[in-house]
């Protein structure tokens, strides 16, 4: 990639991006990316740097300004997502197998007493949490060319911590990214060696996955798979190819159809936030 974030408006009714463009630059091999749930700030991975970055984020525009070094002691982080409460957010170590925990402060943003939250994975990238109560999280575990599995961890309500770390299911090529939908019925897995997406259903009370099938077609190492916040659409970075692919998702079944590429002159895109 070229190091930078682009950010691409987003139509309301299609769902469609546009206007693509440099967003912000300075990066080191930036893969994951996560925006706190107010809008107000925004997390960026540097794989190579084994930092993280925070910049802010425009409430009416969307551009991100003063980017900076959020926190460091990271083994090449990739995956970065951020509680639904705003309280914490989690890091994925790809070379040591650990995902890192981080108190995010409430006004300014920042991250501190970033520690080892749990272990055991296998090249870990992707981080997801439940949405449906379960407290649960799910971590891809990448692996290149042989990772076949996502973990499950129990999260603590108060602390944020997790625990519990196990296979939830297998079968996965190399699963780079994991996305809830928005009801918390499905999981959405990105299968970078094969070229496809699972989707897998989502227990409500113990956050287990089950009935894994491929959904939707045509990507080309996919990488970050995000859904937008109304659960219409998901969203595929498309590392092998350049691209974005938008699916359109079935309410009833949570099935990925149409999908086809949306907006334009990306650069190894490896992940996807709506904002």
């Amino acid at each position: 990639g070229n190091n930078t974030v682009s950010q691409c408006s987003v139509d309301a009714t299609t769902g469609a991006l546009s206007n693509c463009a440099s967003a912000s630059s300075g990066f080191s091999n930036p893969y994951g990316m996560a925006v706190l749930a107010n809008g107000s700030y925004a997390y960026v991975a540097n794989f190579s740097a084994n930092t993280v970055s925070q910049c802010s984020v425009n409430a009416t525009t969307g551009a991100l300004t003063n980017c900076a070094t959020a926190a460091t002691g990271f083994s090449s982080p990739v995956g970065v997502t951020v509680s639904a409460n705003g309280s914490y957010a989690y890091v994925s170590n790809y070379s040591t197998g650990t995902v890192s925990q981080c108190n995010v402060n409430a006004t300014t943003g920042a991250l501190t007493n970033c520690v080892s939250a749990a272990s055991g994975f296998l090249g870990p990238i992707g981080v997801a949490f439940s949405t449906n109560g379960s407290s649960s999280a799910y971590v891809a575990n990448f692996d290149y060319g042989s990772g076949t599995t996502v973990s499950m961890c129990s999260v603590d309500a108060t602390t944020g911590a997790l625990s519990g770390c196990a296979a939830a299911s297998s079968g996965f090529s190399s699963p780079y990214g994991v996305a809830l939908s928005a009801n918390g019925s499905y999981a959405y897995v990105t299968n970078s060696v094969a070229n496809t997406v699972s989707q897998c259903s989502v227990d409500a009370t113990t956050g287990a996955l089950s009935g894994c099938v491929t959904t939707g077609s045509g990507f080309s190492s996919p990488y970050g798979v995000t859904v937008s916040p109304n659960g219409n659409y998901a969203y595929v970075a498309n590392d092998g190819n350049n691209t974005v692919s938008q699916c359109s998702v079935n309410s009833t079944t949570g099935a990925l159809t149409s999908c086809a590429s949306t907006g334009s002159g990306f650069s190894n895109p490896a992940s996807v936030v709506i904002n």
